[in-house]
Parts: structure tokens; C-alpha cells; sequence
């Protein structure tokens, strides 16, 4: 640990001079919150006045990497018989993530004052995602921490290897799309305006698409600010009606899963989760309807959540979990039939997960197909943009070249 000078006030309004071992300057901060201070300044070992890095956007976030080394090793701690605040001070050594060491002191003296882990975990939620701290909640109440722990990092291990393999699938449709932009506005911008003065000057009458060439490069080299603002203030005006209407963000999140490929996709990667959530809930010892209540507004789309409290209502009433799922369009034919064969057998968790695991199939192949659907629609594209030029060029001088007189 390091030792920092600081300068700091109390609630009074007295500046308060001393000096703390830390970590780094978030553990110092949080070290002085304890003792009611707020940290003012930092000096140097000659006294001088040191930089404050305070600002939000310079503050460390943690990758999903490391919440997954995080759950292995707690998870290995727990099955070892270490209490929770030691096996925290232990990771705190372990990881190499300041910001992480910087949160687990702060969860450390959070249990050591009285609060339960779930607690500490809920109070870093820049850290730990809301489905996190439920779930840990969950293993609390019910003794099962460890399999908690375990199961937790099987998700996050999923999550990050759905991630990597759709970076590959996007890797070279994302260059091949940059490449169909960047030579769009070259033509656009440095083509097109020769076109306009040498074109007219040759007494034809030009055709439609030469026509519609000319009026696209000028309203891209004159109104580019109208072309970059216009989806800013349709991003921004969206996100204020969601906002300001819960009406309007649920037929948007509704519109959003109906977009061509990409929406679909999303909405099985969200299902995925949930029926996985549900199926270690339940087998955790959560009722189905407590689970339902309790990851609803985790779902992370409105639409989503109107259909499991719509489920949850109609599990509530005496339907089946799977008749209620079906009923409400969570789950299509002919998930909802093996959902029901796992509840009449009174295996509802083993059902859930192997609807999951199809559902992840699903989501495997679409990712797949994803890569060798862009690759012709690109190079489509490339081709239609690249004859549009050039019929726009060329139909013109032909037309003036076959009309010359020898």
C-alpha cells in the first residue's frame, strides 16, 4: 500500500490535514468517507500539491473477464470453508484490478458493519449487474451461495463467449461496411463535383440516374451537417419519449425486436438468460412466481417485462408455467410442449434449462448464418454503388461519343 498526504473537511466545514495507507486514491476516498471527511487534495512526498483524479469517466470499470475470475475464485473460497469477508481481503490480493480491489474493501467493511453480502454487492452497482446481486440474494436466503457462485460464472463464461463469437462474425462485414462508406463519400465528395461541371458542358440531356447522382453528391457536400444531425436528434428524441411515455417504450422495444435478423436474435439472447435465471432460481428454492417477480424488471426491455408479469399473472390465476409462457409469446412451438413434459414430471428446473440450451442453439446458428448472410448483402451493395457510378459517368459520353459526325 501507498501513503497518502491528504487535505480533507469534515461536515462542519473543518479542513482536516493527515496522512492513510491505500491502494489507490478510491480506497482513499472511501477510507476518509468513513471517517466522515471528504477528500479536498492530495500532496506529494515534498509537500506539493498532487493532480485529484475525480472525474467519472476516468474512473476504472471491470470487464466481464474478470467478474468471471471473480466468481471461480469465490467459488473455490467458499467450497474451501473461508468466510466471506476473508476470502473477499484474499481476491483483494489475488486480482489484479484496482478497481475491483478498491470495491471489495468497500464490501468488506460494509459486511464488517452489519450489512450481508448481497447488500455489499448492491451497493456497487457500477460493478455487479442487477441479475448479480439478485441471484446472490437468492443463494443467501437459501444456503446455496456456492452453487450461486458457480452457476453465475458458467453465465458470465457463456456471456463472454457469445460476445467473442459474434465480434468474429461481425469482424469482416464491419470492415468490408467501413470500406463501402469510405468509398461512398469519395465518390461523393471528390468524384461527383467534377461530374457536375464537365457533364452539363456536353449538351446532352442527362439520364435520371446521372441526375440523381449529381443531386446526392451536392447534398452531401452541402448539407452534410443536416446528414450527421438528423439521426442524433431522432436517437435523442426517442430516448425522450421513452422516457417521458412507459407506452411508447414498450411498442418501441416491441419495434426493435422486429428488426430484420438483428431483432430476433436479440430478443432468444434475452430469453436465454431468463430461462437460465429462472431454472437456478427455482432449483435454488425459489417459488416460480418470486423468481418471475424478481427478474422482471431485470429483463432489460419493457416489452420483455410486460410478458413475464403478464405470465406471472396468469401462473398466479392456476394456468401452467408452460400454457402461461406460450399464452404470452415468450416462448413459440415447440419449446412450450418440452416445458410441459419437465413440469408434469416435476422437473420444471431441468425443463428450463433444456429449453435454454436450445434457445442457445438457436442463438449459435443465427450468429453463425449472420457472417455469411452480410457478405453477399455487402458486396451487393458495392456493386449496385459501383455501376450506379458508373452508368451515371459513362452513359452520358456514350451517348455524346455516338453522336459525333466523321
Amino acid at each position: 500500500m501507498a501513503l497518502w498526504q491528504y487535505k480533507a473537511v469534515d461536515p462542519r466545514g473543518r479542513m482536516h490535514r493527515g496522512q492513510l495507507e491505500a491502494r489507490n486514491v478510491d480506497e482513499l476516498e472511501l477510507r476518509l468517507a468513513h471517517l466522515d471527511l471528504l477528500l479536498v487534495r492530495l500532496y506529494d512526498e515534498d509537500g506539493t500539491v498532487g493532480r485529484l483524479r475525480r472525474a467519472l469517466w476516468q474512473r476504472e470499470t471491470v470487464s466481464r473477464k474478470t467478474l468471471i475470475l471473480f466468481c471461480i475464485h469465490l467459488g473455490q473460497l467458499l467450497h474451501a470453508g473461508v468466510a466471506i469477508p476473508v476470502a473477499l481481503e484474499e481476491m483483494r490480493s489475488s486480482i489484479p484490478q484496482p478497481r475491483l480491489g478498491t470495491a471489495l474493501a468497500a464490501m468488506v467493511e460494509d459486511i464488517h458493519s452489519g450489512k450481508c453480502f448481497s447488500d455489499a454487492v448492491q451497493g456497487q452497482p457500477h460493478l455487479f449487474p442487477p441479475l448479480f446481486a439478485s441471484l446472490i440474494q437468492v443463494g443467501e436466503r437459501t444456503g446455496k451461495l456456492e452453487e450461486i457462485v458457480a452457476d453465475l460464472a458458467e453465465t458470465l463464461k457463456w456471456e463472454e463467449a457469445l460476445l467473442a463469437q459474434t465480434r468474429k462474425a461481425l469482424r469482416y462485414p464491419l470492415l468490408v461496411g467501413v470500406m463501402v462508406l469510405a468509398l461512398f463519400f469519395f465518390l461523393m465528395t471528390y468524384l461527383a463535383p467534377r461530374l457536375v461541371s464537365f457533364l452539363p458542358q456536353m449538351g446532352v440531356a442527362l439520364p435520371w440516374h446521372t441526375q440523381a447522382l449529381l443531386a446526392l453528391s451536392g447534398l452531401v457536400i452541402h448539407g452534410w451537417p443536416l446528414l450527421v444531425l438528423t439521426p442524433l436528434l431522432a436517437y435523442g428524441g426517442v430516448r425522450l419519449a421513452c422516457r417521458c411515455s412507459p407506452r411508447f417504450q414498450v411498442q418501441w422495444d416491441r419495434w426493435r425486436w422486429r428488426i430484420w435478423y438483428f431483432g430476433p436474435l436479440v430478443r432468444q439472447v434475452h430469453l436465454v438468460r431468463l430461462v437460465n435465471a429462472l431454472a437456478l432460481m427455482y432449483r435454488s428454492g425459489v417459488s416460480i412466481l418470486d423468481a418471475l417477480a424478481s427478474l422482471a424488471p431485470l429483463s432489460g426491455n419493457q416489452a420483455m417485462q410486460q410478458s413475464i408479469e403478464q405470465a406471472q399473472r396468469l401462473i398466479a390465476e392456476g394456468n401452467a408455467v408452460s400454457a402461461s409462457f406460450q399464452q404470452t409469446g415468450l416462448l413459440s412451438t415447440p419449446l412450450p410442449r418440452l416445458l410441459q413434459s419437465g413440469e408434469e414430471a416435476g422437473q420444471l428446473d431441468v425443463a428450463l434449462l433444456n429449453v435454454g440450451y436450445f434457445l442457445n442453439q438457436a442463438v449459435q446458428e443465427r450468429i453463425g448464418q449472420l457472417q455469411s448472410l452480410l457478405e453477399p448483402v455487402l458486396t451487393l451493395v458495392v456493386g449496385s454503388l459501383l455501376i450506379w457510378v458508373i452508368l451515371s459517368v459513362l452513359g452520358p459520353i456514350y451517348d455524346v461519343v455516338t453522336h459525333v459526325q466523321f
